[in-house]
């Protein structure tokens, strides 16, 4: 909404991503050890690659 404010909200998105990547990995693990591969797990694993699309979206369309 703000122009000026569009390459902060960028950063902050793009660290946002990063710094919850660390509890997916975590919540996938645990679903794994729990339950095994169901396809619950297999969506939370699903979610590990997508998160750095969505950072590489983020840089492109608030930063570049």
């Amino acid at each position: 909404m703000v122009p000026s404010a569009r390459i902060y909200a960028a950063w902050g998105l793009i660290l946002l991503l990063i710094t919850v990547f660390p509890a997916n990995i975590d919540m996938a693990w645990k679903e794994y050890k729990n339950h095994g591969l169901t396809l619950y797990t297999w969506i939370l694993l699903a979610r590990l690659p997508l998160q750095f699309l969505l950072i590489y979206w983020v840089y492109w369309a608030g930063i570049k």
